[in-house]
């Protein structure tokens, strides 16, 4: 296990430059100021207690890495990289979230627009919870159905999105 650092010895990310401005210039100051405190060595670890995959048999589809401390968690993959995400250990480890996302998954964040990162962790206990429930009776979890349900609140600061349920319904 390697050394714990303090508070001192940490990185803070560098300033965005002008194109990442452009695109991440939205985002709360402090989720682009905070270095990742997940380190490489420890990943070995948490995938032996958290899988991350539905199938195991999809393991080689895809690398775990941690950030670097100039890697912020809004970011997106470049004009013709390699296609990245990433994310809190804790969507893994405590609601035990496995990739692929399902399609209703994929299509509640689309229509919310947001990345998995910025989806309160409550948000995604009642997206999975939804989707449990609907598939337990027999039906399809739709879009339409959830958002009738809960109601999207995205505060002025943007930090998390939330999924609250309506108040609005009678």
């Amino acid at each position: 296990m390697g050394k714990k650092k303090s508070c001192q010895e940490l990185k803070v990310p560098r300033p965005l430059d002008a194109a990442e401005t452009r695109l991440y210039g939205w985002v709360e100051e402090a989720v682009l100021t905070q270095p990742s405190v997940v380190e490489s060595d420890s990943l070995p670890e948490f995938y032996r207690n958290f899988p991350l995959m539905e199938d195991s048999g999809a393991e080689g589809d895809y690398v775990l890495e941690a950030a670097r401390p100039s890697d912020r968690v809004p970011f997106r993959a470049g004009e013709g990289g390699p296609h990245f995400l990433w994310v809190y250990k804790e969507l893994f480890n405590r609601l035990r979230v496995r990739l692929p996302f399902s399609d209703f998954q994929r299509d509640v964040m689309t229509r919310c627009r947001v990345a998995v990162s910025q989806l309160h962790l409550n948000g995604w206990g009642f997206i999975l919870a939804f989707e449990k429930v609907c598939l337990h009776y027999g039906f399809c979890p739709t879009i339409r159905l959830i958002f009738y349900i809960y109601d999207v609140l995205i505060p002025p600061d943007r930090f998390w999105v939330h999924l609250l349920p309506g108040s609005s319904r009678s």
